[in-house]
């Protein structure tokens, strides 16, 4: 026995071989609960799974820890024109232009025709992010007199100048090379392309998201340099603030990066940049929105219930006679058994949540505090029909082997506004063309933001020595991804919600692979 633990020991090697196994482990793992029926089949799989994992991943690690990938970062000293800096928000800008003018005037969905209306009668309401309403929305429409187009100009606008930017500093702290393969890693995804003019929180989220990983990056290539200049310090504190409004959950991305952060400045000017934030955010949050009078929402129960109520559902669906009689009681006031069964996909509780038969206000009657032990008595009773439910709704984070179209275009919803779909439908053939060859061919670096943590945890693990300081405060530059997606993750009602929330982690990765690879002096 104790020869087995010593040639275990040996095999997996150290703290980032195990890492890696554990998490190869739950990512493979969890497809055997989605192509399983039975416990013994899924129990088999998952067996598979890790001891797959455990005799691979070790090795796996070992041997890219060898590779020289430093080449493709090596910092060539070079001064490069102006015209080449250009062409980094030149291209970008000129592919936004064309989705903007095949689909003008962009992607007003559902929410973003609340929105819309919002702006129209300054009657704001924090649903959807309040400031991110003023600042995607009643901005551009202000500096133009209302016109319909220029949300979308600005935000394309927008998304060309942090690109541009980004990929600039990666030219200075590594070398054209990888700032031009950076560059086409982002322009080739259609999401990205198509993101430019649709007018959703996450999408001004993931422009803002990218921009702040790069102020990281320069504050750790310039050892907390960069961060000393009072106007650096201040457009870093306005960004992280905005940020952290933009989105309800935001903070789980921008406070582990501010924490990241702290490890590179004085204590003095640390506690300066946390103080003015929480006063900022506090301010706009409090008296700001006060003084215009914003409405807090009516009810966020079913919008934070999107787990419970999905594996819940998935019981109610499968397997009714397992719940007990108060559960059953709660299930089926919201809508019938007969239409559980009919009209219930699994992972996703949408497919109830908008459907004609529901209703939802019994959501709100019960309450979180009712509604969550529910859920883990389901588990008690349902455990495979509810880790199944689990897997289905969390999967797109992590997955790599499940095949699912998660990719959004633009369009205009029904409004009142007369704002209606002008684009020009011959230039929108090759973006539906380019949707459908993403999915086919690149899913990879274009779909799966499994991916790309993946592609984060293993670079990191390859880079990052986790037995010395510096090393792992860069390993802490990944953790904001894994917190925000996978927190954000557990809030969800659907699985195909997925690319709008999490896309930003395509735009970031190029910016996060040069900050995991910088050397420490």
């Amino acid at each position: 026995m104790k020869k087995t633990f010593i040639l275990i020991k040996k095999h997996i090697g150290g703290i980032n071989e195990l890492i890696l196994t554990l998490y190869s482990s739950f990512v493979f793992s969890s497809y055997s609960f989605i192509v399983n029926k039975s416990f013994i089949n899924v129990l088999r799989g998952v067996i598979v799974c890790v001891f797959l994992s455990f005799l691979f991943c070790p090795v796996f690690l070992r041997y890219l820890s060898k590779l020289d990938s430093d080449k493709l970062f090596k910092n060539e000293n070079e001064n490069y024109g102006k015209k080449l800096r250009a062409l980094f928000y030149l291209i970008p800008l000129a592919v936004f232009l064309f989705h903007y003018i095949a689909f003008y005037p962009g992607g007003y969905m559902p929410d973003t025709i609340d929105q819309f209306a919002q702006t129209v009668d300054n009657h704001y309401n924090d649903w959807h992010p309040v400031l991110q309403t003023l600042i995607a929305l009643k901005l551009p429409l202000l500096l133009t007199g209302g016109w319909a187009g220029a949300p979308a100009l600005f935000q394309l606008l927008l998304f060309s100048a942090v690109i541009g930017y980004s990929t600039n500093r990666i030219m200075d702290y590594s070398n054209k090379k990888y700032a031009v393969i950076a560059l086409t890693f982002i322009l080739i995804n259609p999401q990205i392309n198509c993101a430019s003019v649709i007018l959703w929180k996450d999408y001004t989220f993931a422009a803002f998201a990218l921009l702040l990983t790069a102020f990281t990056m320069n504050i750790v290539y310039t050892k907390g340099e960069w961060i000393k200049k009072p106007v650096n310090t201040v457009l870093f504190v306005l960004l992280l603030t905005v940020l952290t409004l933009t989105r309800h959950n935001a903070i789980l991305f921008t406070l582990p990066v501010l924490i990241a952060v702290l490890f590179y400045v004085t204590k003095k000017r640390g506690a300066l940049i946390v103080l003015c934030t929480v006063l900022l955010v506090a301010g706009i949050k409090y008296p700001l929105y006060s003084a215009m009078k914003v409405e807090a929402p009516d009810s966020r129960q079913i919008e934070t219930l999107g787990m419970p109520m999905t594996i819940i559902g998935a019981v109610a669906s499968e397997g009714p006679d397992s719940l007990d009689d108060e559960i059953r009681e709660f299930a089926f006031k919201i809508i019938p058994e007969k239409n559980w069964k009919k009209n219930y996909e699994l992972g996703t509780y949408n497919s109830i949540k908008y459907n004609d038969k529901s209703d939802n206000e019994v959501i709100e009657k019960y309450g979180a505090k009712k509604i969550i032990p529910y859920m883990f008595r389901c588990f008690l009773k349902s455990p495979l029909i509810c880790v199944k439910a689990f897997v289905k709704l969390t999967d797109p984070i992590y997955t790599l082997t499940d095949d699912y179209n998660a990719l959004d275009y633009p369009y205009v919803a029904n409004n009142e506004f007369n704002i209606f779909p002008k684009g020009i439908e011959a230039l929108q053939l090759p973006v539906f063309l380019h949707i459908e060859l993403s999915n086919i061919v690149l899913p990879y670096l274009t779909v799966y933001i499994g991916a790309m943590h993946m592609l984060l945890l293993v670079f990191a693990l390859m880079k990052c020595k986790l037995n010395k300081k510096r090393s792992i405060t860069r390993l802490l530059f990944v953790l904001p991804v894994f917190a925000y997606n996978f927190g954000t993750s557990l809030f969800l009602s659907s699985y195909l919600d997925s690319s709008r929330f999490f896309l930003y982690t395509f735009m970031i990765t190029p910016v996060l692979m040069t900050i995991i690879n910088k050397k420490e002096t």
